[in-house]
Formats: structure tokens, C-alpha cells, sequence
């Protein structure tokens, strides 16, 4: 959830994907995520590849 408690506190995109060493674009889908549905949009779906 530091990215969630990074958008509150005003962090821009380029900011938070250097702190949580991500792509811009990643964060730019959990804001996304974030905006549509809050807290419940950013958390993890687990791995989306083969066990």
C-alpha cells in the first residue's frame, strides 16, 4: 500500500516509480486503479503467470 499512501501525499508518477523501483506506466495503472475503486483497485491479484 506505499503507493496508495504516496498518492495521498501528493507524489507525482516519475517519483514513485523511482521509490518502488517500477515503471512510470505501473503506477500510472494503479493511480488509475486507485482513482476508479480506491484502496481495493491497488491490491495485488497475485501472479499472472504458470505456477
Amino acid at each position: 500500500m506505499q503507493a496508495v499512501e504516496r498518492f495521498e501525499g501528493g507524489q507525482k508518477n516519475g517519483e514513485i516509480a523511482a521509490a518502488l523501483r517500477v515503471s512510470e506506466r505501473s503506477v500510472e495503472r494503479w493511480r488509475l486503479a486507485w482513482r476508479e475503486q480506491g484502496e481495493d483497485g491497488v491490491l495485488s491479484k497475485g501472479s499472472l503467470g504458470l505456477p
